[in-house]
């Protein structure tokens, strides 16, 4: 019988041949990947510093925490802010990664503050040799 295609263990078995190395999924969902979870490491979106307790409380390997500064991607968001950035690092060292108005100045406030690693889309899009 051919696996179930709505299986999650079925899914990360096939992210894996497709070579697929981490997965990235919204805080919401985070129950729906914990098969995937098994295979692949999974970093979850977290928007509070209660979400990123909660994914990496159930086996997320990173939370992505955003928008920690301003970004015209969530226009109207409210940004979290680099203290909040520090708690959540501080609290949980190497397992953050920040999202939301990252450039070459708030990648290196974001490292200060603890992120194991920025994430970014349009400062790289704006000037690649950044």
């Amino acid at each position: 019988m051919p696996p179930d295609r709505d299986d999650q263990r079925w899914l990360g078995g096939e992210l894996q041949r497709a070579g697929v190395c981490r997965l990235h999924a919204p805080a919401l969902a985070w129950a729906d990947w914990r098969a995937v979870a098994a295979q692949l490491p999974l970093l979850v979106a977290c928007h509070s510093g209660s979400q990123v307790d909660a994914a990496l409380g159930h086996g997320a390997a990173a939370a992505v925490l955003s928008p920690v500064w301003t970004t015209a991607s969530k226009p109207g968001a409210a940004a979290l802010g680099p203290a909040a950035l520090a708690q959540a690092c501080a609290a949980h060292p190497g397992r953050v990664v920040a999202l939301g108005g990252i450039d070459a100045h708030t990648a290196t406030l974001a490292r200060m503050a603890g992120a194991a690693a920025v994430a970014t889309l349009r400062a790289w899009r704006s000037d690649p040799q950044r």
